[in-house]
């Protein structure tokens, strides 16, 4: 039987492509994550937006054994796992492993507006369910799951969003995995996005 791999890598965000996830075809997927494992909570600090504004300063704990990797555009943060998580298919088995992120942007007129139109992007999905959704303090919380074709193989991806509005600035706090894998990774995943505060 063929094993294909594939790897998680960052989407690019536009509202439409808010659930994109891409992938990589590397011969060995732990091998293709570089970067930096962090002793300790990540700080990003207040800096100014592409358009003139300031994207204030917050602290995200990431899970333990996460390596963090470069990031640009409206990304500030993105980690990964370095568990490497196969799930059988027709015609061989996928190769995945999970990812946490955070993005901003300056597109939205509050937490309501970025929250609907969220919403809306992933109802457009064939195949996608909204499975929890719930208000946190200063934000809100949504999680979803949806289908991905890779390589003519179709996969269940399972994401938790946190979303956060502050000084007209809106965050997006993602962790996504396969949904196979899900499970192994919740706990964490859950943990380290409920660590996310402004400082």
């Amino acid at each position: 039987m063929k094993k294909v791999f594939f790897f998680f890598i960052l989407s690019t965000v536009a509202l439409g492509l808010l659930f994109g996830v891409k992938f990589l075809i590397p011969s060995d997927p732990a091998s293709k994550i570089k970067g930096e494992v962090l002793s300790g909570p990540f700080v990003f600090k207040q800096e100014t937006s592409k358009s003139g504004g300031s994207i204030p300063s917050f602290t995200i704990t990431p899970p333990s054994g996460w390596v963090k990797v470069n990031s640009s555009g409206n990304e500030l943060v993105h980690f990964e796992s370095t568990q490497i998580d196969s799930e059988k298919v027709d015609g061989g088995s996928v190769t995945t492993n999970a990812i946490i992120n955070i993005k901003a942007t300056d597109n939205y007129t509050d937490l309501s507006d970025f929250t609907n139109q969220y919403k809306a992007s992933g109802s457009k999905i064939k195949g996608s369910r909204l499975i929890n959704s719930q208000s946190l303090d200063n934000g809100q919380s949504l999680e979803f799951t949806y289908p991905k074709e890779v390589g003519g193989k179709s996969i269940t991806v399972h994401e938790l969003a946190h979303l956060y509005f502050k000084d007209g600035i809106s965050f997006l706090a993602k962790s996504y995995s396969s949904d196979s894998a899900w499970g192994s990774h919740a706990s964490v995943i859950r943990s380290s996005l409920t660590s996310f505060k402004f400082n």
